[in-house]
């Protein structure tokens, strides 16, 4: 698995995302909008109150990342995060990529080019194809954190789309954000 996690975090980094790393402290109703049915680990002796289970989806560590670069002034902003999840079925890896603002920088050659759906789209599929995963498409519901009509499911391994504007008003994340 770590030959595969290099390919990805090299991938990654080449299409011009840098890595994050959040802990994996949550609170369960967060864990509930992002991964809703699944039974979060609760810790018996919390660091903190507001954080008493261990995640069980990368999204909302990865939002609060955005919204730490976006509160200081940082517009264009392209992470991803490879970590474990842990509900109370076991732990595994799971990979997070985020984006907002401008995907590519402008420059003399060319204009700057915001993120959007189709950009996040392409790089996932960019990602799926080096490692032989089907990209067979559904726009199945996602749940309420996608924005509906801009979200899709890429067979069973990815959900991707713009977040929904209601929790872009929970996390105060003032721009769209687009996740994977």
């Amino acid at each position: 698995w770590q030959v595969e996690e290099t390919r990805i975090r090299d991938l990654l980094s080449g299409m011009g995302y840098s890595e994050a790393c959040s802990i994996a402290f949550s609170d369960r109703e967060t864990e509930e909008w992002f991964a809703p049915g699944v039974e979060p680990v609760i810790l018996k002796n919390p660091l903190s109150e507001k954080a008493p289970v261990l995640r069980t989806s990368l999204v909302p560590s990865m939002l609060r990342c955005l919204q730490r670069n976006l509160n200081r002034g940082v517009r264009d902003v392209l992470l991803y995060e490879i970590g474990k999840v842990y509900p109370t079925s076991g732990e595994y890896r799971q990979l997070v990529i985020a984006q907002t603002g401008a995907a590519r920088p402008g420059s003399v050659h060319h204009a700057p080019f915001e993120s959007d759906f189709y950009n996040l789209k392409g790089n996932v599929e960019t990602l799926l194809s080096v490692f032989s995963v089907n990209t067979d498409q559904s726009m199945n519901d996602l749940g309420p954190c996608y924005h509906p009509g801009r979200s899709t499911q890429i067979g069973s391994v990815a959900r991707l789309g713009e977040l929904d504007q209601n929790v872009s008003d929970v996390f105060k994340l003032r721009q769209k954000v687009f996740v994977a």
